[in-house]
């Protein structure tokens, strides 16, 4: 894994991956839940559960594989384990704005180091947790984004997530408010 880099621009992330991968003449790299947008140029399997078709148009174009799984069940990552058994672990896998999203981040951690010699994670940094102003439906200077279900940090050198303040009962407009009380 890449560790000991902490780069707050996310071009830099994108090139230091590419420039490990590069160095590495790594051929076989897993994106993570980047179906939507495979993150690095050298991307060749992507494992995501949201897949659209324009997603699926665009990573045939790339020639890239998809495994349609989703990365929080260990059951579903069968058939990745299956191209690991047939050609080795992948040389690198990137797993980029996805676990602050997920209900169970800790599967998908064991999965990449399970799958991958090398790698990168990626997620939102706590400080735009909790300072950026994001606004989502009528939820004005929303702290974070309004999605995420895990904030994470590196403490004692351990990445480490917390999960994030369940926020609904803030809202001042709850439609499902009046429910069942008619």
């Amino acid at each position: 894994m890449i560790i000991d880099k902490r780069i707050g621009r996310m071009n830099s992330h994108y090139e230091l991956a590419n420039k490990y991968i590069q160095e590495n003449n790594c051929k076989r790299v897993l994106d993570v839940g980047g179906a939507a947008h495979p993150w690095c140029e050298y991307t060749s399997h992507v494992l995501d559960v949201i897949v659209i078709p324009s997603d699926v148009d665009v990573l045939k174009e790339r020639n890239i594989k998809l495994f349609h799984s989703d990365a929080c069940d260990y059951e579903q990552w069968e058939s990745v384990h299956e191209e690991v058994e047939r050609n080795g672990k992948f040389d690198f896998v990137i797993c980029t704005h996805t676990l602050e999203d997920v209900v169970y981040p800790e599967n998908i951690c064991k999965k990449i180091n399970e799958v991958g010699k090398a790698g990168f994670v990626s997620v939102p940094s706590k400080y735009d947790e909790y300072t950026r102003a994001e606004n989502h439906f009528s939820v004005k200077n929303y702290r974070g984004y309004h999605h995420h279900v895990w904030i994470y940090d590196m403490i004692g050198g351990v990445f480490t997530g917390f999960p994030k303040q369940n926020t609904w009962e803030h809202m001042q407009y709850q439609p499902w408010d009046n429910l069942g009380n008619s």
